[in-house]
């Protein structure tokens, strides 16, 4: 049979077509993370969530005090990168927990050293910490993609593999997150998740004792990073299963190894253990719930999924649409490999469910829904078998899909640069706002008009897209978020009551101080036409 006409194009380069792609995509990352000299900023490498997850090895290398006092002694210097949450028991936590401080400390080992031998401040936050930890990022993000393309190539062919890396890598918002924020969990989960793909299917081929302890070892990294990526276990037991009685079968496999499954599991128990050290050191207990103390939580009865996947402000196939390209391939994945399709379509669906849960479902500060970033070696698969099916068609069926992924890696490359260049909100982003500024890096004024404040008081007991939340105009009039500003209202209203001779209950002050609200962004609506 005649090969199709891109299959015989892209084989002249031979197994080396994939392997090529890492490396020619690695120097354009390091290039890129060169150019934008983010170790100058002081809210880009070590800022905002990597100061929790990078606090561990200041606090134990530098200060050498576990307790936090140093914090409380010099707040000034100290408060600006730590901050600690009170434990039940009068103590401080660091807020998240230290598995990124793993996967740090031998570069920031390397930066302390570096800066003591050349004379930097050695706080653990100068120029060779940073530069350090940039590394640390594009050192695992290369190991994250070797292990891919291991992995796609038991099942796909060379110039399928290396176009689904391509299109990872470029396609998606793990661009900005290994250019922009480096340093975020994001890119180092997704090589782990995607080193475990590889070990999964090695585990299987050789159930021995050293394959049990990575395997173990290996989830217990990927959730003592991020709790709710426990759910590679997924992965790991449903890989493979086509049926009922494949399902069977693989609980009579662990019941026969149940050794090795022991093993495994006290080889994820054993990465787990210096945290537990600290949290009863600091708590009393094993086990701490850090962020609890926020009020922060899940509110499983209300997931959001369709703003996970759809909203303008931070909605997955929004801003990142090859994603919605690779869901497609579910069809092409279910029709080839049945036991690679369960196992990835089940991670997807808890993991949405998980994540639309949240109860800021739109994780704060970021482009595009980036909780999504540590499970792209499993979206790989599907968009793998659709390129496959794609690659063995004629011109007229390759092309035109060719021709949309390249137009979605080019839109992803363009609003990795609006979002860099703040042309995108990092949260407060809007239909109209979204379109006054598409493929523009110049957002003209209504633009900012039609930016909107998410209401995060109401989103702490799972109300979304309420009548608090602000325009971003108003907010800067008020000085004030819409929250905050309602608030600023009910305690105005309440005090005018206490010196009054009316009695108001708390409810009917709290419905005066709405009307109120509402009619001040009325106002300003009016104003603004």
């Amino acid at each position: 049979m005649k090969k199709p006409y891109p299959e015989k194009v892209m084989r002249y380069f031979g197994n080396r077509l994939s392997k090529t792609v890492i490396w020619v995509s690695m120097l354009i990352v390091g290039v890129v993370n060169y150019n934008y000299e983010n170790w100058t900023d002081d809210y880009k490498i070590i800022a905002w969530d990597v100061n929790s997850y990078y606090a561990y090895l200041p606090m134990v290398f530098i200060h050498h005090d576990i307790d936090l006092d140093f914090v409380d002694e010099d707040p000034a210097t100290h408060k600006a990168h730590f901050w600690p949450v009170p434990t039940p028991t009068g103590g401080k936590a660091i807020l998240t927990t230290m598995g990124l401080s793993f996967l740090y400390a031998p570069f920031f080992l390397g930066g302390h050293l570096y800066a003591h031998l050349f004379g930097y401040e050695t706080s653990g936050f100068s120029a060779p910490y940073q530069i350090a930890l940039i590394l640390s990022c594009l050192f695992y993000l290369t190991i994250g993609l070797i292990f891919l393309r291991k992995f796609l190539r038991l099942y796909f062919s060379e110039p399928v593999t290396a176009l689904t890396l391509l299109i990872v890598v470029f396609g998606t918002n793990l661009l900005h997150y290994v250019t922009d924020e480096p340093t975020m969990s994001h890119a180092y989960n997704f090589s782990l998740i995607s080193v475990f793909l590889f070990t999964v299917t090695r585990w299987y081929r050789s159930p021995r004792f050293v394959n049990a302890v990575i395997t173990g070892a290996l989830a217990g990294l990927i959730t003592l990073i991020r709790p709710t990526n426990i759910i590679v276990i997924l992965f790991l037991l449903l890989y493979g299963i086509t049926s009922f009685t494949d399902l069977g079968n693989r609980i009579v496999f662990y019941f026969r190894r149940w050794g090795l499954l022991l093993v495994m599991v006290t080889a994820f128990i054993i990465v787990w253990i210096p945290q537990f050290l600290y949290w009863h050191h600091v708590s009393g207990s094993i086990f701490l719930n850090t962020y609890g103390t926020g009020g922060e939580g899940f509110f499983f009865n209300n997931p959001q999924v369709w703003h996970l996947l759809f909203s303008y402000r931070k909605g997955w196939f929004v801003y990142t649409p090859v994603m919605f390209v690779a869901i497609l391939g579910f069809y092409f994945l279910y029709r080839k490999n049945r036991g690679l399709f369960w196992p990835v379509l089940v991670y997807l669906l808890v993991n949405t469910y998980i994540l639309a849960s949240w109860w800021a479902w739109w994780n704060g500060g970021s482009f595009g829904q980036r909780s999504f970033i540590d499970m792209y070696g499993l979206m790989a698969i599907p968009l793998a078998a659709l390129l496959a099916w794609a690659l063995q068609k004629r011109f007229y069926t390759w092309i035109p899909i060719v021709l949309v992924i390249t137009a979605l890696l080019s839109l992803n490359i363009f609003q990795t640069l609006q979002y860099r260049e703040k042309a995108l909100h990092f949260v407060m982003m809007t239909k109209k706002s979204y379109w006054a500024v598409f493929l523009d890096r110049t957002p003209p004024q209504h633009y900012w008009d039609n930016l909107v404040y998410p209401d995060y008081e109401a989103a702490r007991k799972g109300e979304y897209y309420t009548e608090t939340e602000i325009p971003y105009g108003l907010e800067k009039q008020l000085g004030m978020r819409g929250y905050e500003y309602l608030r600023y209202l009910e305690d105005s209203l309440s005090e005018a009551c206490s010196h009054g001779s009316d009695t108001v209950t708390k409810n009917l002050i709290e419905q005066k101080a709405l009307e109120a609200f509402r009619e001040k962004v009325h106002d300003y609506y009016n104003k603004e036409k």
